[in-house]
């Protein structure tokens, strides 16, 4: 079963601060063939199966025998699918972004769930590095000269209160609140450390300073960009482009996918195009079950 890392054990133990995760399975001769991941959280006595803090994706999983003909192959997650539904605990609310290798979500809109399509952006073939450094925009690959020639360094680094300090600034320059606790990034970051799947990259300057940093996570499926913070003063050194493509090098000998983790933000949605990354659409799916919650919906949200 390919689950990605945001399925993975020690990820949910590390994000579930304020709810709890578990996990559907369904297994064929003593093989797992489907797996459904949740994550409940409890609000004013409503329970809702919703993301996780810092997940971009959950979602049904369904291993496919080898040659296994289309239609044979859609009936079989129409089944598994709905196996999976009828297993899951009782929730008052679902929302949750499926996995982008889970292209149908039909059997979902039979069952009375709605959707939307969100984007990501991604990078195949990392290993390629001749190909990977073609297929960056000249902006971006401007930057990286740049960025080099005037000393910056890209280093691993274990100093997680230097990022989350430059994270936090990074936010507060933009006019706005950090939306993920110190704690939480701490856990994520030690448990990464821990499971051998996340590493920290800062770029610094001559005299030391920090100019950009970047956290990013992984497993043998697919490596993510999950956080990113840059110095305001700073930020026309070309160090985050420095940092992001020296970040891509050292994750390809684990995987050989980049995901960007989006983004659905225009400004951010260009800047990572600009690696040459590919759009792939994921859906978002959600159904409410409870009517005083529908109605309650209607007039304000209590989602954030």
């Amino acid at each position: 079963m390919k689950f990605n890392v945001f399925s993975e054990e020690w990820w949910l133990d590390a994000v579930s601060i304020n709810g709890e995760w578990g996990r559907e399975d369904i297994f064929e001769n003593g093989k797992l063939v489907a797996s459904f991941p949740w994550y409940l959280k409890k609000k004013i006595g409503f329970k809702y199966l919703c993301m996780p803090p810092m997940t971009q994706s959950l979602g049904p999983y369904i291993d496919h025998p080898n040659n296994v003909k289309y239609a044979q192959k859609l009936s079989r997650e129409k089944y598994l699918v709905n196996e999976l539904i009828d297993k899951l605990p009782y929730f008052d609310h679902f929302e949750q972004a499926f996995s982008v290798e889970l292209t149908n979500w039909l059997p979902f809109y039979w069952r009375g769930f709605s959707q939307t399509t969100l984007y990501t952006y991604r990078l195949s073939n990392i290993r390629n590095q001749e190909n990977l450094w073609k297929g960056l925009q000249t902006k971006i690959r401007t930057d990286i000269r740049k960025a080099k020639k005037i000393g910056v360094n890209i280093e691993i680094s274990d100093d997680i209160e230097n990022f989350i300090e430059l994270n936090s600034k990074t936010f507060l320059n933009k006019g706005l609140k950090n939306p993920y606790s110190n704690e939480l990034i701490k856990r994520i970051y030690y448990a990464s450390i821990k499971n051998n799947s996340g590493a920290l990259f800062l770029a610094k300057g001559l005299d030391g300073e920090t100019h950009a940093g970047i956290f990013l996570i992984w497993n043998k499926y697919c490596s993510y960009y999950l956080l990113g913070a840059g110095d305001q003063n700073l930020r026309n050194s070309g160090a985050t482009s420095l940092t992001i493509w020296e970040g891509i090098k050292y994750v390809s000998q684990f995987t050989d996918i980049f995901d960007f983790e989006g983004s659905m933000n225009p400004s951010i949605e260009s800047f990572f195009r600009g690696f040459g990354a590919y759009q792939v659409p994921y859906h978002f799916v959600k159904r409410t079950n409870s009517k005083i919650l529908s109605l309650f919906k209607s007039t304000k949200s209590i989602f954030k």
